[in-house]
């Protein structure tokens, strides 16, 4: 079955994006940075949100994001994820496992069970199948772990999440001071 032929044909009805609801103030400006990405400015917003979300192209992935789980679980039912324990497996597959669960735990009970069948999976590819583990190791050991880390604008898009990621209680608490002192000084223009 051709995926992008379904995805280019399908067009699901309209509905709003996860993150219509929090762009309700529409978008005032997009701003192209000289090292690249895009920036775009919401009205009602005080940070600019990395990105540009098409619509379009975000129904379209919502119809792959509903095939993905019927693919996982039934990959996890055709093979044998539980050959052996976790700790017997390769540090690789062991550090993907570590990390997984750590998304796991700050999803809290809002993790549902293709997340940790996906990970089983990558694991046992990566245990049992050295061509895929060296690979991928040889990519991943490129990546620049700071291209990683939440900058305030990522925790500021990220806090209506469902998900406890480092620094969201700190950050909360600077987002309500921030939001006290505009308050306050709107109160003194007036």
């Amino acid at each position: 079955m051709d995926f992008s032929k379904l995805l280019k044909s399908k067009k699901p009805e309209p509905e709003e994006t996860p993150m219509d609801k929090r762009l309700g103030g529409g978008i005032g400006m997009v701003e192209y940075p000289k090292d690249g990405g895009i920036l775009t400015y919401v009205r009602g917003h005080d940070r600019p949100f990395e990105g540009l979300l098409d619509k379009d192209i975000v129904n379209r992935i919502c119809v792959t994001k509903k095939m993905i789980p019927v693919t996982i679980d039934w990959m996890y039912k055709s093979l044998d994820v539980n050959i052996k324990p976790i700790k017997e497996y390769c540090r690789v597959a062991r550090e993907v496992h570590r990390v997984f669960t750590i998304m796991a735990d700050q999803e809290g009970t809002g993790i549902d069970k293709t997340f940790l069948q996906m990970r089983d999976l990558i694991c046992l590819f990566l245990e049992f199948d050295d061509a895929y583990r060296f690979r991928f190791q040889a990519a991943f050991s490129q990546l620049d772990p700071t291209k990683f880390k939440m900058t305030e604008n990522d925790m500021y898009w990220a806090m209506p999440k469902p998900f406890d990621f480092p620094g969201k209680k700190e950050f909360a608490k600077k987002l309500k001071e921030e939001e006290k002192v505009k308050k306050e000084k709107e109160k003194e223009n007036k």
